[in-house]
């Protein structure tokens, strides 16, 4: 393949796989806590550019008030962690949670938080910035029953996603650690997708497509006039 042939197809892989994220990040513009990706490009050895790194966006979304007892948002940095059905753990800043049929504070999916919080049935429960969770009793009694545990990392933009608001550890991530972080109970924070932002992304990617589409193109009908000639 000619090298401007080679760089061409290059760049429209390239600028196809910032499409395709950029589909993506539009579709989870409704995800509470989405945490947008964005794909950066490299100069590759033979010209053209190629995939070079996919980072999280490190800007959280607004939190929006639910009124909701187990709706909880992160004010500031840092993660609530999950079990998941394998026993490793999973980390996520959605905070939309709800009781399974066990008592245990879940995850929409189902995943357990971590450490466990159980809510004792038919009480009155009160979620404190502090993370403390409390319950109840008919005569006005109180028991703390769990906190929540929130963790951090030195680079959070580079976790690797699972899908669902889910975040697995990584070594670019470097290890969780425990973060004495606070709770807003009764909000819910929102995508992080800047709606304006990812549609000129799109725009952009799109024309750079294009382009590197229509080289190919001409140099396909150049390289087969050339063909032609000699045959002729």
């Amino acid at each position: 393949m000619l090298p401007v042939m080679t760089a061409a197809l290059s760049g429209a892989l390239a600028y196809q796989a910032t499409v395709d994220e950029v589909a993506h990040n539009l579709a989870n513009l409704p995800t509470p806590a989405f945490r947008p990706t964005r794909l950066s490009l490299a100069e590759a050895a033979e010209g053209g550019v190629i995939p070079a790194a996919r980072r999280l966006s490190a800007r959280a979304g607004p939190p929006a008030e639910t009124g909701a007892p187990f709706d909880l948002a992160l004010p500031g940095p840092g993660f609530f962690r999950v079990r998941l059905p394998d026993g490793t753990y999973a980390y996520t800043r959605r905070g939309d949670f709800r009781v399974d049929g066990d008592g245990r504070l879940v995850t929409p999916g189902g995943l357990p938080l971590d450490p466990e919080i159980r809510i004792p049935p038919d009480r009155r429960v009160e979620v404190r910035p502090d993370g403390t969770v409390a319950a109840f009793g008919p005569d006005g009694t109180e028991a703390v029953v769990g906190r929540l545990g929130l963790f951090t990392f030195d680079r959070p933009e580079n976790l690797t996603p699972l899908g669902g608001g889910l975040f697995r550890e990584s070594p670019a991530a470097g290890p969780a650690r425990p973060l004495a972080g606070a709770v807003a109970p009764g909000y819910l924070e929102m995508s992080a997708v800047d709606l304006t932002g990812e549609f000129a992304r799109l725009i952009q990617a799109q024309r750079a497509y294009t382009l590197n589409l229509n080289v190919i193109r001409d140099q396909d009908r150049l390289l087969g006039e050339a063909i032609e000639l000699a045959r002729g």
